[in-house]
């Protein structure tokens, strides 16, 4: 019984992973854009954790830019031998398909599970296409990944990028969500706005043209100072090429004050960071978007939900099985409370204040407040089954593992609470 139950649950993980997505159409985004960051209805996302995508096999391909290469006189790029002392442990390197093509890009953590990136890398304005899969490798140095890897779980872009059909320089910026806390590993990079001309800065990615193919890339450093700055744009004279783009550019103290995007005649370009556009970056930053992680105990069969990303390294650590994202919340809400049966060793999560104090007094044991749900956004399902004369009980954000958990014979009870979009 108990392994008819854990193959459903794996068939619900692999439908979690797939690649297909959904997207909420910008109104006047291009106009209300520089005003109205915040407003929701001014974004497009791809959401990896809700649908399922027959990928199938496709055809490696360089899929490059010329606007993106500027050797400016002599490359004076270095290879970086260790990546695994700071900054270079939070770069990481992106591998993405996209139009069935494969293509590299470049982004950086910002925190333990959001990396800053180029919208460019991971999405086609022309095509109107979305990469199709997205993989992060921390501080990747050719065959060594010192932090191991993970996959996007959501991608979102700047409000407008996506608005006209063509390129807009001043919005190529998008947030990667990411399945794994890997951040907690490797540590962040932070944001500035505070940058001038003269000012020294780097930039440090994996350019294709120096590296041994796309799965085995080399991480290149580039020194140089800004040339220009203007509202939306710094320049600079940093070499870069092809698979640098969405790289950060690096002040002298390694805080992130642009986003390397393309060249531009003789200097080469990224979107600056003004106070907009941080502040967009921030509310997609885990202290307001919150991830809540899902793990598994083989031991009992519980599935184990945390926001905590130490927790869940921990638990990793311990043997429990990482499934990844299942979604997220807000930092404010209604409290959800997590409560511990000591005598089976099960969790049980609840926004209901009644459901808690009664399994109090039946001696559950009060945890706290686990997350926040929303008032509205996405459907978090709670379902029921007896498994060896255990009560479990599974959450989830996904239909299609819903529907497949109650074909193998759980009971659904319903919405329990709700998630972000």
């Amino acid at each position: 019984m108990m392994k008819k139950r854990r193959i459903m649950c794996l068939i619900g993980n692999l439908i979690f992973t797939c690649m297909l997505f959904s997207s909420v159409l910008p109104v006047n985004a291009e106009n209300s854009v520089d005003s109205e960051y915040d407003n929701e209805k001014d974004y497009y996302f791809y959401d990896y954790n809700e649908s399922i995508d027959d990928i199938g096999i496709v055809e490696y391909k360089i899929h490059e830019s010329s606007e993106i290469n500027s050797i400016i006189g002599t490359d004076d790029r270095v290879k970086v031998s260790n990546t695994k002392i700071a900054p270079y442990k939070s770069i990481v390197y992106l591998n993405v398909i996209i139009n069935g093509n494969q293509a590299a890009g470049t982004g950086t953590l910002i925190d333990n599970t959001t990396v800053l990136t180029a919208a460019h890398v991971v999405y086609n304005v022309e095509t109107n296409t979305w990469a199709s899969s997205v993989t992060v490798y921390p501080g990747k140095n050719k065959e060594t990944e010192p932090y191991g890897s993970t996959t996007a779980s959501k991608i979102v872009i700047y409000p407008g990028y996506n608005s006209t059909g063509s390129y807009i320089p001043k919005y190529d910026l998008a947030i990667i969500k990411l399945n794994k806390p890997l951040g907690v590993k490797t540590g962040y990079l932070s944001i500035s706005s505070s940058i001038s001309t003269g000012n020294n800065v780097s930039i440090s990615g994996y350019p294709i043209d120096l590296s041994s193919g796309y799965n085995s890339p080399s991480m290149y450093r580039g020194d140089g100072a800004v040339t220009s700055i203007t509202s939306d744009f710094i320049k600079y004279n940093v070499d870069t090429s092809g698979g640098q783009s969405g790289s950060a550019v690096l002040n002298s103290s390694n805080n992130i004050v642009g986003v390397h995007i393309k060249a531009d005649g003789n200097n080469n370009t990224g979107v600056r960071m003004t106070t907009q556009k941080i502040n967009w970056i921030n509310s997609y930053k885990d202290s307001k978007y919150v991830p809540v992680y899902r793990l598994y105990n083989p031991n009992n069969g519980e599935h184990f939900f945390t926001k905590n990303a130490n927790e869940t390294v921990s638990l990793e650590n311990s043997g429990w099985s990482y499934d990844g994202v299942a979604w997220f919340t807000p930092n404010s809400g209604i409290p959800v409370y997590r409560l511990y049966d000591s005598s089976h060793g099960i969790h049980l999560y609840t926004s209901n204040v009644t459901e808690k104090n009664t399994l109090v007094s039946a001696g559950w044991t009060n945890e706290g407040i686990a997350w926040y749900s929303a008032t509205s956004g996405k459907s978090v399902y709670r379902l029921y089954k007896s498994v060896g004369g255990v009560g479990l009980h599974m959450l989830t954000s996904n239909t299609t593992e819903k529907n497949n958990l109650i074909s193998a014979g759980w009971t659904y009870e319903g919405v329990s609470m709700y998630g972000l979009q």
